[in-house]
């Protein structure tokens, strides 16, 4: 027989038995769409620990609590014998917020964090180059650019594409006050401009839109105004890893030291387990649903099939043809159930991408997205059940005829 008669006899099997097959495929289309989304929640969820928090500098920047609680410099020079560090500073010389304008622009004035940075401690630039510590008035911006305050709504139209600001000049103003009972008085408003020398993509960053780099040296000068007078705490300091896979280690050697420490963020893997658990779970469940369901039916329409083999044999197929044949029904069971599952998958995934987008920027980051593997596995899963079923509905029919047979005896 040629493969082309073996698939003819085949689909017509499909086709006359449709109500039967067509229960194999809503269960087998089921636990395909459970797969596809355990494994692509999964991968989506790891590239976004790979891409976004480990390319995040909030992520390896720990929080080091005085144990004295007093300002001394002597603290930095102990936390620098750990290995593993990349800067040690004040924490109020990490970050700043600063009012922003920008000429030429429509949404040009708002507020804009201003973090330290150099060419070790920095986001991955697609554009332009990095900063060093030498660097002064330079900066580097997300490619999705927003100047304002984050916590208000506001339209896409006002996002900048920060690369048409590479070797352009943002103004930025920041006050000294005075702290009297009543509250903190502007006594003095300085500005500085800041010319964009590089650009980063927030998208695999987890970077808010207005956030900026610019030296480490930068932020202190402007914190120094701004804080003048002000109380800054015991002397606290920030310690950032030369790496997220080192931050565990660093953390462990400073609670041995006696220091408090706390990640400045911290990734929810709780969450994140929890949704690898379920997605497991309810395959595995499916998955034994299908192949239960599947046996069970086969061994049910066993006289009916026996029946359709007979006249197969009657008219000069051999065992082997029959199982050639049946082997190309479930194959065709598995295509039709794979195809089904990938289509609704595909639209879920589509519509859970839009609602992820209208969540905070940390959720929005997540990009649910299947991938090659993920398709492999499927399509062998889709072939491997249907066979391994008949496979074992076989078995069980043989064996039962044989039990028959001797106590026909």
């Amino acid at each position: 027989m040629k493969i082309n008669d073996y698939i003819y006899l085949a689909t017509k099997n499909v086709l006359s038995e449709r109500k039967r097959y067509m229960r194999y495929i809503a269960l087998l289309s089921i636990s395909i769409i459970i797969l596809i989304f355990s494994l692509t929640f999964k991968e989506s969820i790891n590239d976004y620990v790979e891409k976004n928090i480990k390319n995040n500098i909030f992520y390896r920047t720990i929080y080091v609590g005085n144990p004295n609680f007093k300002r001394d410099e002597g603290l930095i020079k102990k936390v620098e014998e750990i290995s593993h560090i990349e800067k040690i500073i004040k924490q109020e010389n990490f970050s700043t917020y600063v009012n922003a304008n920008i000429e030429d622009i429509q949404q040009n004035e708002g507020s804009i964090k201003l973090i330290g940075c150099n060419e070790n401690i920095s986001p991955s630039i697609i554009k332009g180059r990095y900063i060093t510590d030498e660097d002064k008035n330079v900066c580097i911006i997300p490619k999705e650019f927003y100047i304002g305050d984050i916590n208000d709504k506001y339209n896409e139209t006002d996002i900048i594409d920060g690369e048409k600001l590479i070797g352009k000049k943002i103004t930025v103003s920041y006050s000294m006050y005075e702290y009297k009972e009543l509250g903190p008085v502007i006594i003095q408003t300085y500005t500085d401009d800041f010319y964009v020398v590089g650009i980063y993509d927030n998208n695999i960053n987890m970077g808010y839109p207005n956030e900026c780099y610019v030296s480490f040296n930068d932020v202190e000068n402007i914190n120094k105004i701004i804080l003048t007078g002000a109380n800054i705490g015991n002397g606290d300091i920030l310690v950032i890893a030369d790496n997220w896979n080192n931050v565990d280690g660093i953390i462990s050697e400073l609670e041995k030291q006696g220091f408090s420490t706390q990640l400045y963020s911290v990734p929810n893997y709780i969450l994140i387990d929890i949704i690898n658990i379920i997605g497991i779970t309810m395959f595995t469940l499916m998955l034994i649903l299908s192949i239960s369901t599947m046996i069970i039916n086969s061994i049910k329409t066993s006289k009916d099939r026996e029946k359709i083999y007979g006249l197969l044999k009657t008219v000069g197929y051999s065992k082997k043809n029959i199982l050639i044949i049946n082997f190309i029904e479930n194959i065709i069971i598995g295509l039709i159930s794979f195809i089904i599952g990938v289509i609704i998958s595909l639209i879920i995934i589509y519509i859970i991408n839009n609602l992820l987008y209208n969540f905070n920027f940390e959720i929005r980051h997540i990009n649910l997205k299947i991938k090659v593997l993920t398709y492999l596995m499927s399509i062998f899963i889709s072939i491997f059940i249907p066979n391994f079923a008949s496979m074992v509905s076989n078995i069980i029919i043989v064996k039962k005829s044989i039990i028959q047979n001797k106590e026909g005896d």
